[in-house]
C-alpha cells in the first residue's frame, strides 16, 4: 500500500512539473524557430513631431507564440511604454506613444514581460 502511495505521489509531482515547464519550453522553441515571433517596430511612416522635445510615433509588436504573454513592457531610453497582454490570438499590437527625442536617441533598451504569466523575462539591449 506504501508502495502504491510513494508512486502516486511521484505521477503527481511530474504532472505538476510538466504543468509547470510546458509553457517556458514551447515559448523557447517558438522564438528559437521563427526569430520575427516577437518583434518590436517603430512605424516611420507615423512619426510626427510634438514640439522641438517630444516626438509621437506608432510601435508595432507583433507576436505569433501559442503561450500569452502578460504585463508587457517596452523601454526606449527611460521611457516605459506599457503594451499589456499579448494572447495567442493576438498577431498584432498597434499603439501610438510621445517619446521624448533624448530617449528616441537611445533607442531600445529593454523588454520585460511574463511568460504564462509564470516566468519573468526581462531582455536588456547592450550597446
Amino acid at each position: 500500500m506504501l508502495t502504491l502511495y510513494r508512486y502516486g505521489l511521484i505521477i503527481l509531482f511530474l504532472a505538476v512539473i510538466a504543468l509547470l515547464v510546458t509553457p517556458i519550453m514551447i515559448f523557447v522553441n517558438d522564438i528559437l524557430r521563427d526569430p520575427h515571433c516577437l518583434s518590436v517596430e517603430f512605424d516611420e511612416e507615423s512619426l510626427e513631431y510634438v514640439d522641438e522635445n517630444y516626438i509621437k510615433a506608432r510601435i508595432i509588436v507583433t507576436y505569433c507564440s501559442s503561450i500569452p504573454l502578460k504585463d508587457f513592457n517596452i523601454y526606449i531610453g527611460n521611457t516605459s511604454i506599457h503594451i499589456g497582454d499579448l494572447s495567442k490570438d493576438t498577431s498584432k499590437i498597434e499603439k501610438m506613444v510621445v517619446i521624448p527625442l533624448s530617449d528616441l536617441e537611445k533607442g531600445l533598451t529593454k523588454l520585460e514581460l511574463y511568460v504564462a504569466g509564470l516566468y519573468k523575462f526581462r531582455i536588456e539591449m547592450v550597446k
